[in-house]
């Protein structure tokens, strides 16, 4: 039988194709990282401008609450004010001219 053997130029040759072929994939391995660690980076920076924007709008809501808060305190503190004031005008008028006793009532 005859021996059929590859000169070793052939082997090296074969073994830098093999290589360079290698080296491409690499090369496209490293591109689409480099793409998705751009992407990745993008989408931390818009998820951070988001976080930032929800935390601005609860500190506003909180703030108009905090607003709210107060006004109705203001709004019923007026208006056990009143309340008070109508209180001392029926006493003064009691006091003035007390009222007649009804008909039927306790007798």
């Amino acid at each position: 039988m005859a021996e059929t053997s590859t000169p070793p130029d052939e082997i090296a040759n074969l073994t830098l194709r093999h290589l360079r072929s290698m080296r491409r994939e690499m090369a496209v391995v490293l591109e689409n990282q480099v793409r998705d660690r751009q992407l990745i980076l993008r989408l931390t920076e818009r998820m951070d401008q988001s976080f930032a924007s929800v935390a601005q709008n609860f500190a506003d809501v909180r703030r108009d609450i905090r607003d709210l808060r107060g006004d109705i305190i203001l709004l019923e503190n007026g208006l056990l004010s009143r309340c008070n004031d109508i209180l001392d005008l029926v006493r003064r008028v009691d006091e003035i001219a007390p009222r007649p006793a009804e008909d039927g009532e306790g007798r």
